[in-house]
């Protein structure tokens, strides 16, 4: 068993250490508002990250709308051709057939 230490012995003893005891609180009181401050930034970044990929998510979903649209266009786009091609062949036989029906006229008059 250690041997008792005087009462004024202790007492500057715990004066020449309570600097340290003082410091090593205050270090302590750093690392936790420097750990509030790194959960919060680590939120942050969670939230930043989700909204990320929300939008990510948008993005894909208008362009696979977009892609639709371009598909639906393009066959509609082909539809019309089609119908204006057929409009241009009989627009040609309806004019050949007023061109022969003006020159039957001519030859009749």
């Amino acid at each position: 068993m250690p041997a008792p230490i005087p009462f004024e012995e202790a007492c500057l003893v715990i004066e020449k250490i309570r600097p340290a005891v003082d410091a090593i609180r205050a270090e302590f009181t750093k690392l936790g508002v420097a750990n509030s401050a790194v959960s919060k930034a680590e939120q942050a970044a969670k939230e930043a990250e989700d909204r990320r990929q929300a939008a990510h998510a948008d993005c894909a979903a208008v362009n696979a709308r977009l892609i639709e649209a371009r598909r639906e266009l393009e066959a509609v786009t082909k539809a019309h051709d089609e119908k204006y091609n057929e409009y241009v062949a009989v627009k040609g036989r309806l004019d050949a057939a007023r061109s022969a029906y003006v020159e039957l006229q001519q030859r009749l008059a």
